[in-house]
């Protein structure tokens, strides 16, 4: 399993690009019709990744792709999420 899954953002300037995060900290996932949260373990209470959609495409899409990613063997050390045509993240944010 890969210690690392890899989600790009369609944002401009700092918050667009690739994302790692490492898998063995993620606690789990709300996913919705507008977004998805990645809980992390650690730090006082946690923290979480905020992903918003640029486009919509069903309910938590985007939260299947993250656990394909997750449970998939590519055999290295990062795994892309690989998001269904159509639908992009408008934007990845931190928080605490």
């Amino acid at each position: 399993m890969a210690q690392f899954i890899s989600i790009t953002s369609s944002a401009a300037g700092l918050q667009g690009g690739e994302y790692l995060i490492n898998i063995d900290k993620i606690l789990f996932l709300d996913g919705g019709d507008d977004g998805t949260d990645i809980y992390l373990k650690g730090g006082d209470g946690g923290s979480y990744v905020e992903t918003s959609y640029a486009t919509l495409s069903g309910d938590y899409i985007v939260s299947r792709a993250i656990i394909k990613a997750m449970t998939s063997s590519p055999g290295g050390k990062k795994v892309k999420v690989s998001l269904p045509a159509g639908v992009s993240l408008s934007s990845i944010e931190l928080g605490s």
